[in-house]
């Protein structure tokens, strides 16, 4: 559920509540100041900069999360069993040309 979370909703949220931080930061300036400008209505709602935005966000996320440290290590691996009633955790061996 958060891997969910932290892939998919987070990535795509975060742009459009920036936009809403930044809508409210600016009413604020501009009641402030009297003499700002009226925004186009064509400002208004800027979807193609959110969708955009948020897509780019979804990218990096991705690059993040689908890269997990590799080390660059080739070789088998040997899950974790069970060996005279002990754990033995997984590993990489290194494989011996036979």
């Amino acid at each position: 559920m958060i891997r969910i979370i932290l892939t998919v909703v987070l990535p795509l949220i975060t742009p459009t509540l920036i936009y809403f931080f930044l809508v409210r930061l600016r009413a604020k300036w501009k009641k402030e100041d009297e003499t700002a400008e009226h925004i186009p209505a064509y400002h208004a709602w800027p979807w193609f900069r959110l969708i955009g935005f948020g897509g780019v966000l979804l990218i990096l996320t991705f690059l993040v999360f689908g890269f997990p440290n590799y080390d660059g290590f080739h070789g088998k691996y040997i899950p974790p069993h069970m060996e005279n009633g002990e754990l033995v955790p997984g590993q990489f061996v290194k494989e011996t040309d036979e």
